[in-house]
């Protein structure tokens, strides 16, 4: 099984909304602080359940960025909200 791997990023209560959506699939593994923008989560998310995750996030209002490739060659996709509301390095 392929694991797909996330960023979530939004305020406490739509990423709390989304949390609740997502728990039974998705591992929240860390966050970190990101500004204005609330926090943004490393959220690991099996295959089967990835598409549902990114609807969940769109739906509660959290942009959803795809983490794809590894070290200096990591892209973020993404995959729900608007751009530029997502992870800020």
């Amino acid at each position: 099984m392929t694991v797909h791997r996330f960023l979530a990023t939004a305020p406490v209560g739509p990423r709390m909304d989304m949390w609740a959506a997502t728990a039974a699939c998705a591992n929240w593994l860390e966050g970190r602080e990101n500004g204005d923008r609330g926090e943004t989560w490393l959220v690991m998310v099996p295959s089967d359940h990835a598409e549902d995750f990114v609807t969940a996030g769109a739906a509660a209002g959290v942009t959803v960025e795809e983490i794809q490739g590894d070290g200096d060659e990591e892209n973020y996709v993404l995959r729900a909200g608007e751009p530029g509301t997502g992870w800020r390095p």
